[in-house]
């Protein structure tokens, strides 16, 4: 696929009313206020797991904007994660 054709998805996850867990979404809606090419699509979800799938599918690059608990974590830090793909 060329850089054209790719569609990018922003998905903010998460409960608005949970505190912490609204940052997916909350960011999302702070981002939507900003200019960005017309491939960036913007969504938010408080499903999980697999039930993501069907609003990521159509979607080249996705971009998972989620708060996680960690044993050490600091609030507030920013955690990175990659896919693994497999061959």
């Amino acid at each position: 696929m060329d850089k054209q054709g790719e569609k990018i998805l922003i998905l903010g996850i998460g409960n608005d009313i949970l505190k912490d867990d609204g940052i997916g979404p909350r960011l999302v809606k702070d981002l939507q206020k900003e200019a960005f090419p017309e491939v960036i699509c913007f969504k938010t979800s408080s499903m999980g797991g697999l039930e993501i799938l069907e609003l990521i599918r159509e979607y080249h690059t996705v971009l998972i904007l989620d708060a996680i608990k960690t044993k050490d974590g600091i609030p507030g830090e920013v955690y990175y994660f990659k896919p693994v793909r497999f061959s």
